[in-house]
């Protein structure tokens, strides 16, 4: 399942939001990936969501494969796209 979220986030993802994400991306099973410019990340490792660069208003692509991707899309999806 892929699908593009819209980062609200006036600071975009810096530490607390990717803390937040990586944590929530570990309680799923699936297969996940993180799409942004052409570049790749883990979801569970906060340093590779740092490293994205992702601002405010940036469109990243969130990937789910496997057992239980459509729950994973729903509460990633609101973090990537969550205002604080």
């Amino acid at each position: 399942m892929k699908k593009t979220y819209t980062v609200t986030n006036r600071l975009g993802f810096h530490v607390m939001p990717s803390k937040r994400l990586a944590t929530a991306a570990g309680n799923f099973a699936c297969d996940i990936t993180l799409e942004f410019k052409g570049a790749q990340a883990n979801p569970r490792k906060m340093i590779e969501i740092l490293k994205l660069g992702i601002k405010c208003s940036d469109e990243v692509t969130l990937i789910t494969e496997g057992a239980d991707s459509e729950q994973a899309q729903a509460v990633l999806g609101e973090l990537l796209s969550q205002e604080h």
